[in-house]
């Protein structure tokens, strides 16, 4: 997408259209320059025809200043008009990485212990870049633990487990997923967990996810 004309190019062109008139004035004295020596009052007759030929001038000047001022304020229209938008949720195995849900089963053995691996999903559907992203996730206090490899996690006073990565840039079109290891309370088959994403100049984008657990002989 072009950007359009910069207020550099607005400048060069006012700076042209100056040596434009200056030109205009100057080749009119040339071609007037008999009539001024030959007759001391033709000099107003110059004077008219120059006046003349630096109104055309001007207005061309004038329109091209004016083209170039309307294609700035749209410029600035479109890249006000793009923004980050930034999806969360869940991605499922043997799915593409950028379809995100919103819940999630997981199957497993009852005699066995509620350790679950979860895929948290970030996608940026926007035209811009979320600068500076940081993603958090705040689990119930139903859950015992709450871990992953590359994230920072605590539990808060209240009970509520919290999962959170260092910031990056999401640029449009992309996604990034972060690995959570997860352990149920027993007899605990729901969780919901609330995804939170805040980058510069935008509000935090909030939603909750839904993991469920079913525990099969």
């Amino acid at each position: 997408m072009s950007d359009g004309p910069k207020p550099r190019a607005l400048y060069r062109w006012i700076l042209a259209g100056a040596v434009l008139l200056a030109v205009a004035f100057v080749l009119s004295g040339y071609l007037f320059k008999d009539q001024i020596n030959a007759d001391g009052n033709a000099i107003w007759q110059w004077i008219e025809r120059t006046s003349w030929l630096v109104t055309i001038a001007g207005v061309f000047v004038l329109l091209g200043t004016l083209w170039l001022l309307l294609q700035e304020q749209r410029r600035i229209a479109t890249e006000i008009s793009r923004h980050p938008r930034i999806k969360l949720g869940l991605v499922i195995p043997g799915r593409p990485p950028e379809n995100l849900e919103l819940s999630q089963t997981f199957l497993q053995r009852a005699a066995t212990e509620a350790r679950l691996e979860i895929r948290f999903g970030v996608v940026n559907e926007g035209e811009r870049t979320a600068v500076g992203l940081l993603h958090e996730l705040i689990f119930p206090a139903s859950v015992a633990e709450a871990s992953s490899p590359d994230g920072r996690g605590f539990a808060d006073g209240s009970g509520l487990v919290h999962l959170s990565w260092n910031s990056e840039d999401l640029h449009p079109r992309s996604g990034i997923t972060h690995y959570a290891f997860v352990v149920l309370r027993p007899n605990i088959a729901r969780v919901v967990v609330r995804a939170s994403a805040t980058f510069h100049d935008a509000a935090k984008v909030e939603t909750e996810i839904e993991v469920i657990l079913e525990r099969v002989a």
